[in-house]
């Protein structure tokens, strides 16, 4: 479906199922964006690899033509808690949101990339309260066990905001990935915690009420 939009920011919006998508359904925007942004995009797709290894033919051959990737944190120290009390519960949102299809780390966002010739050049990153919106609170583990998790930057972050660039000569861009990643340094910022605790109340208490909020927020 296309719908042309004479005023705004736009002129042309199209309206895909990437799914079923092909580079070649559009063949006039080969080689034409500097960027291509895919934002809580992949981790709901059946086949991410291949969307982004068709998307990537939009990009310019030369200048700045870049991918700007977020993702879902499956390593978050909510998930790593209930996971130790034997629980895996999908929610309306956050990282077990309903609708993801794959779960990523760190590690495996590196492999994802480096498989289809993304190199990782500046990393930004989206933190969350250690309960995240899992049934069981963080709480319920030892401390010992508490500590050791969260001594790991990587449990306090929910969404992984990537910068990458594509690389088409011989290199080991895995390694390259995974050091990006690795070495990330991250502010643990919580300042809107009232509203954390409001919607962890919400996911884990009165789900029901997610759609309903969800539809206000859009009307909006």
């Amino acid at each position: 479906v296309h719908l042309c939009i004479k005023s705004g920011a736009f002129v042309e919006v199209l309206l895909q199922d990437l799914n079923l998508f092909k580079a070649t359904d559009y063949p006039d925007y080969k080689g034409k964006f500097d960027y291509i942004v895919c934002g809580d995009v992949l981790e709901h797709l059946l086949n991410p690899e291949t969307v982004l290894t068709e998307l990537k033919t939009y990009l310019k051959p030369t200048g700045r033509r870049k991918m700007i990737i977020s993702l879902p944190n499956v390593a978050h120290a909510s998930i790593k808690a209930n996971l130790l009390l034997d629980d895996f519960s999908y929610t309306p949102l956050g990282i077990l949101d309903k609708t993801h299809l794959h779960f990523y780390t760190y590690r495996s966002i590196a492999r994802l990339l480096a498989d289809v010739g993304l190199e990782i050049i500046g990393v930004s990153t989206v933190t969350m309260p250690a309960d995240g919106y899992q049934p069981y609170p963080f709480a319920k583990l030892p401390p010992v066990v508490q500590r050791f998790i969260t001594d790991d930057v990587h449990s306090h972050i929910m969404q992984y905001v990537m910068c990458c660039r594509p690389v088409y000569r011989r290199r080991n861009i895995y390694s390259a990935n995974l050091h990006t990643l690795q070495h990330i340094v991250t502010a643990v910022d919580y300042k809107k915690k009232f509203t954390f605790v409001l919607k962890r109340f919400i996911v884990t208490k009165l789900a029901g009420l997610c759609p309903i909020l969800e539809k206000l927020r859009i009307r909006r």
